[in-house]
């Protein structure tokens, strides 16, 4: 009975053990930030979060906190409030630069495709294309893109094309081969919309190029289809079949880099214009020729 009375309680010895956990330690700030955290996984958390700032960084942040030591709590609180939050300027300049770069590219691969052409039996000196492509960019106000950059654009446009060593000993320039400048830069078409009379109402001219042997109706109404079904699946409405392979590249439901993706944000805007006349130049042909 006696040493059953000695011994001390169990609470009494568990107590000691649980002080380091709950007692404040004035050197961490960060467990107050977290509530419900240990203090040994919020301290494990502060250096890690503090490993991955670079030192001029860090040494901003001991600066601003000796003067923030000196304010008091509703100065603090008012700092606290003034805090910016989203994206650092840094950050959002990266957006705009990578919403630039899009525009650049489209800008270049439009200027490839109509000033060259692959040719087996020639080279273009790579410096003299980036200069004029460059140039090119000056005259209309664009920023044009690295010759880095330009170079990948090539190499997308002409996958063939190989870049070699040309010329003698010390004259000798890096080239494009198999390439060369076109002779003639085509204008881009526009749809034909001269009507001549016949005997049952008007009727348009036969339209050129691979449509010249397809009823444009049909094809109208294809088009139709297709942008209908569109709408349900995408919820967005679309006029022309243009405008749906647009967004499709532009929100990147579909790869960017390929030539077809290239071309479609390239001509995009004409091509828009284009097709919606195409559309109303069918319908406006229906409606004559049921009159």
């Amino acid at each position: 009975m006696a040493e059953e009375q000695q011994q001390p309680p169990p609470q009494q010895l568990d107590a000691p053990q649980q002080l380091p956990l709950s007692a404040p330690n004035p050197g961490v700030a960060l467990p107050a930030l977290v509530p419900g955290l240990p203090g040994t996984e919020a301290n494990a958390l502060q250096h890690k979060i503090k490993n991955s700032i670079c030192k001029t960084v860090q040494s901003k942040v001991d600066c601003i906190l000796q003067e923030v030591e000196k304010f008091t709590d509703l100065e603090k609180l008012y700092l606290y409030l003034q805090l910016p939050s989203g994206l650092s300027s840094a950050e959002k300049s990266d957006q705009n630069a990578m919403s630039s770069s899009r525009a650049q590219q489209m800008h270049a691969f439009s200027w490839i495709r109509n000033t060259l052409e692959e040719h087996p039996e020639t080279s273009l000196p790579k410096q003299e294309v980036y200069d004029e492509y460059k140039s090119y960019c000056d005259n209309l106000g664009y920023h044009p893109l690295s010759a880095a950059d330009f170079g990948k654009i090539m190499k997308n446009v002409f996958p063939n094309m190989k870049a070699r060593r040309l010329g003698t000993r010390g004259k000798s320039k890096y080239c494009y081969s198999g390439l060369r400048k076109k002779a003639f830069v085509h204008m881009p078409t526009l749809p034909n919309l001269d009507f001549h009379k016949t005997g049952d109402g008007l009727e348009g001219v036969e339209p050129s190029g691979q449509l010249q042997n397809i009823d444009e109706e049909v094809i109208s109404s294809a088009c139709r289809l297709v942008c209908e079904w569109a709408q349900k699946v995408l919820s967005q409405p679309f006029d022309t079949v243009l405008e749906l392979a647009h967004f499709l590249v532009k929100s990147h439901y579909i790869g960017t880099k390929s030539m077809a993706a290239l071309t479609v944000m390239a001509a995009a805007p004409a091509g828009m214009e284009t097709d919606r006349i195409a559309i109303v130049r069918a319908d406006s042909k229906r409606e004559l020729g049921g009159q």
